[in-house]
């Protein structure tokens, strides 16, 4: 619906703060690095792509300036460990990042893939050498760790240097060896599990195996994307279309509770990025060869050296 998403960019365009980051509602901007950081920052990147409106790159562009002007402290955030107590404080502290600030990889990324501005992958090296130097294990909330690395997934399409994709490749193959479930399924935590798996979080693997696939070209990946979202992400989607977090026990079956069916704050949002990122993936070019990744119904363009390819895939 194109009226609704131009009237929620007004809105979002109208919260931006003369440093270019974000706070909750014009003229407030309380935890301005959270809120650029999170959804808007890569909200605006994805608005442009689809509508080419020049104020989206614009604003996106006066948000990345923040960061590259605190580039010392991306590199802080990276090392930082937070602890659950501290949370809520610390993503009310103005200016602050943390290990969510770390997923900034992505929509720099982004930006680097629209601009060419080569700041942005010095943003997404920074977040890269101060999380090499830290464990797999305790590192927190996945969907923050998933989205980071994803970032870096980003950085080597982009760039073609699969160096970037060389973290993303190590959490992915030991994640998927050692927390996630038959079933696709990943706790809200990983390694150590938790009790309670989160909507956001399998959203994330299934898009973190859609870029791995798309680098790699294996096969491998894209059927941990394809069980993921039909038997994990969908078992947490509740009759009102809302995703959030089941209950977990520790033989690894599923309790009897769906807590948080609205989880508006990130799960809604990431599993409907999850879905249109795996139809995305279902049909792609990889230099001339045409590429049927995902068996989704559907009829699908290709841009191909100045024409369009139309695959149907039935």
């Amino acid at each position: 619906d194109h009226d609704r998403m131009q009237a929620l960019f007004t809105r979002m365009l109208a919260c931006q703060a003369p440093n270019g980051t974000f706070g909750r509602v014009p003229g407030v901007y309380t935890e301005p690095a959270w809120m650029a950081a999170s959804k808007v920052f890569i909200g605006l990147l994805s608005y442009y792509k689809e509508t080419g409106d020049p104020k989206a790159l614009a604003a996106a562009r006066k948000n990345a300036e923040f960061f590259f002007a605190n580039l010392d402290r991306v590199r802080e955030a990276s090392i930082q460990q937070k602890k659950p107590e501290d949370l809520h404080k610390w993503i009310r502290n103005a200016g602050s990042l943390g290990d969510f600030g770390t997923i900034i990889t992505e929509p720099m990324a982004e930006l680097f893939g629209i601009t060419g501005d080569p700041r942005c992958l010095d943003v997404c090296r920074a977040v890269a050498e101060a999380q090499e130097s830290r464990p797999l294990k305790g590192r927190g909330i996945a969907v923050g760790v998933q989205t980071t690395l994803r970032g870096l997934q980003l950085a080597a399409i982009y760039t073609g240097d699969t160096s970037w994709n060389k973290q993303p490749e190590q959490f992915r193959k030991e994640v998927a060896d050692k927390a996630v479930w038959a079933d696709g399924n990943i706790s809200e935590k990983v390694l150590p599990s938790s009790s309670r798996n989160e909507g956001c979080a399998i959203a994330e693997w299934v898009m973190l195996n859609l870029n791995a696939g798309f680098i790699s070209g294996e096969d491998e990946a894209y059927e941990k994307a394809e069980n993921a979202l039909w038997n994990a992400l969908f078992l947490n989607q509740t009759v009102n279309g809302g995703f959030g977090h089941r209950e977990l026990e520790s033989d690894h079956t599923y309790g009897g509770a769906v807590l948080e069916s609205e989880a508006w704050w990130c799960c809604l949002h990431n599993a409907g990025v999850a879905m249109v990122e795996f139809a995305d993936h279902a049909v792609t070019l990889r230099g001339d060869e045409i590429r049927v990744n995902l068996l989704v119904p559907g009829r699908y363009r290709l841009p191909y050296k100045g024409t369009t390819i139309e695959v149907e895939v039935s």
